[in-house]
């Protein structure tokens, strides 16, 4: 006990005993307590001060009984002292509770989560094996490994024959490239995504825009000569992609000094992602470009094709070699530049002959764009779980692979993310975050297989449902997930695009032989076109019209309405015109 009754020796027992017992029950503060210890020792002595020594014990309880219930008078005390006390004092106090209660209650709900939902990811886990599908890295490892076709026994270098275009990716992921293209103020390689930006450029082309391509493609015509010697090589054996990456590249990185980064996931796991600089390739993509406009621009109609070729066939060894997401996503903005920004724009100045187009539809069909989601996708659940499966081992996901593992380093190293903190002080939680996301990529990579209307239909309460999942119990779910809402447009304009080049194809042909454009695109079939195609987006035919001495044809979009392939007056909000459209103009 703080306060003695040596404090109080003028006293009697009884005032001595009320006054400690009042002032230890007004705060947990001591020196709150000592204050209040003083005030009333005050109080008594100068009450006591003129009363009789035979007649202090009476007094005593008289002023006892005024001052009331003990408990009542510690409590007004103590919230007297606080209102007295700073402001800054009393919200760091508040504070301070509410964050004791907010850890109790989060340490409860963690512990009950975690252990309902450890259950369900075993069940899951068990449902994804019996499907056949991969649940770790070493058994992707193991399924690929059965079909090596016989390369096992052979040496490093033989085997070094065998993945020629996995080599050579990797290699150009890893160069320093200068895209920096500047002419008239203005970044040419902004242009790459619009076919409409790209003729506009081609029709004010001028000595200075040539001047900047062909000093660009001049600093950067190794990793352009590299491409091309990629676009001729086959795709490599899935088994020898998966040694270059496993065995072969850390090894290199040892004989060369190299530190091997994992970012704290397991070896296999990062090392299978793919090439680290995935951007580097969309780099290369614009170098393409560059070529295939200079190309046009000198009447080099072959050139021109071998870039979008190229392009193309970069877009499928990205996509062969890059398990992810981001991976998929590169390949997709490859080969659909390449169609829009190199093939349409070209159709408009010159005629590609028809072994050529046949050379390039080849290529483009090397690469199946939704089986590459799909890959993709399951992809990413097996980082989930393999995540997972560090926690459960006493690892953690955010932490580094090397270096102290205490919760102070980790905290030190974590970026003021409140979610990261969370994942890092909680981490019994994280079974609940994983199932919840395990869940949600089911449920897309099963919405993805359907028609784009009925996807469409789905999304919104896909997008409720994820909105009304608190961030503080998943945050893994809540900030990645949002970022796959899109992958079914971008494979679906994909798509689009390469019906509508196919499309292109053909209404040229057909136009060399009768002099002028069909009225419909029913009348390609059969004879230049096997049939036309639907609209991925609407799955109804594609939308077409004749204008002036061209057409237009198109997709209705995301949308799924008709805007007139951007050109319709009668469209009201243009802004949110999203048709995709090709233009022939001769």
């Amino acid at each position: 006990m703080e306060e003695q009754s040596s404090n109080t020796p003028n006293l009697p027992a009884g005032a001595q005993k009320f006054i400690e017992h009042i002032a230890r029950k007004s705060s947990w503060r001591r020196g709150i307590r000592k204050e209040v210890h003083r005030e009333l020792t005050a109080h008594f002595e100068d009450a006591l001060s003129a009363v009789a020594e035979a007649e202090k014990d009476a007094a005593i309880q008289g002023l006892i009984k005024d001052f009331g219930d003990p408990a009542l008078l510690t409590a007004l005390i103590g919230r007297g002292k606080r209102r007295c006390q700073p402001w800054w004092e009393r919200a760091a106090l508040f504070a301070t509770k509410a964050a004791a209660v907010l850890i109790i209650f989060g340490v409860a709900a963690d512990i009950v989560l975690s252990k309902r939902s450890a259950e369900a990811l075993r069940e899951e886990i068990a449902r994804i094996r019996s499907a056949g599908a991969p649940t770790s890295v070493q058994e992707v490892i193991a399924q690929t490994q059965q079909n090596n076709g016989g390369a096992a026994g052979l040496s490093r270098e033989d085997r070094l024959k065998r993945c020629q275009a996995t080599a050579l990716l990797y290699e150009i992921g890893a160069m320093s490239l200068d895209t920096d293209t500047m002419a008239h103020g203005k970044s040419i390689q902004d242009v790459c995504d619009s076919a409409a930006s790209v003729a506009q450029l081609l029709d004010t082309w001028d000595s200075e825009t040539a001047k900047a391509v062909d000093e660009t493609l001049t600093r950067n015509r190794e990793a352009i000569e590299k491409a091309h010697t990629l676009a001729a090589l086959p795709l490599d054996e899935p088994a020898d992609i998966l040694w270059f990456q496993t065995e072969y590249r850390p090894e290199r990185s040892r004989e060369m000094g190299l530190p091997d980064q994992t970012n704290g996931l397991p070896a296999e796991l990062e090392r299978l992602t793919g090439p680290e600089n995935l951007i580097r390739y969309l780099d290369v993509g614009t170098l393409l470009s560059l070529d295939a406009w200079k190309a046009m621009k000198e009447q080099q109609t072959g050139t021109a094709m071998m870039d979008a070729m190229t392009a193309v066939a970069l877009s499928t060894h990205v996509s062969g070699i890059c398990r992810t997401v981001v991976g998929t996503l590169v390949a997709v903005v490859l080969r659909q530049r390449a169609m829009d920004a190199v093939v349409q724009p070209l159709l408009n100045r010159a005629d590609v002959p028809e072994e050529t187009q046949t050379r390039f539809l080849d290529k483009v069909a090397q690469m199946n764009c939704d089986g590459s989601i799909t890959r993709s996708m399951a992809w990413e659940r097996l980082f989930l779980l393999n995540g997972l499966k560090m926690i459960e081992n006493g690892e953690h996901v955010f932490a580094q692979a090397n270096g102290d593992n205490s919760l102070s380093a980790r905290l030190l190293r974590s970026r003021l993310d409140p979610l990261v903190l969370r994942a890092r002080l909680l981490p019994f939680l994280h079974n609940n975050d994983a199932m919840v996301a395990l869940d949600f990529k089911n449920r897309l990579m099963d919405e993805m297989a359907l028609p784009y209307p009925e996807y469409k239909t789905r999304i919104p309460k896909w997008k409720k449902d994820l909105k009304n999942i608190s961030a503080w119990q998943a945050p893994v779910a809540k900030m990645t997930l949002p970022n796959l809402l899109g992958l079914k447009d971008d494979i679906t304009a994909c798509g689009a695009h390469e019906d509508l080049m196919r499309a292109a194809f053909a209404l040229r042909r057909f136009k060399l032989a009768r002099g002028a454009y069909p009225d419909t695109l029913q009348a390609l079939t059969p004879t230049f076109l096997c049939g036309v195609p639907n609209d991925r987006f609407t799955g109804k035919p594609l939308l077409y019209r004749k204008e002036g001495e061209g057409c237009v044809f198109y997709s209705a979009g995301m949308n799924l309405r008709d805007d007139g392939g951007g050109k319709n007056d009668r469209v009201e909000d243009k802004d949110r015109a999203d048709d995709i459209a090709w233009n022939l103009t001769r």
